[in-house]
């Protein structure tokens, strides 16, 4: 995913990213706040992005936007 990351959104790249999207199968909008990676507007456009280049996929969960890192659920569901 990394190298996903880092091929088709190099100016988006940052460890820190790569590190909150590993640390559970899936993120949302207010993680990424939290971790200090952008205002509401800027991490929207990262979701956004990342989406678009089939690295997350978004779904939605009563009023919220999760979006799943589905290479690392496949990781799970094989352990």
């Amino acid at each position: 995913m990394s190298t996903d990351i880092k091929t088709k959104l190099p100016k988006m790249y940052s460890k820190d990213l790569v590190e909150i999207l590993f640390r559970l199968p899936y993120t949302k909008r207010q993680n990424l706040i939290d971790d200090n990676l952008g205002n509401a507007k800027t991490v929207g456009n990262y979701l956004i992005a990342l989406e678009q280049n089939g690295i997350l996929e978004s779904v939605k969960v009563g009023k919220e936007k999760l979006y799943l890192n589905q290479k690392l659920l496949k990781i799970l569901e094989n352990q």
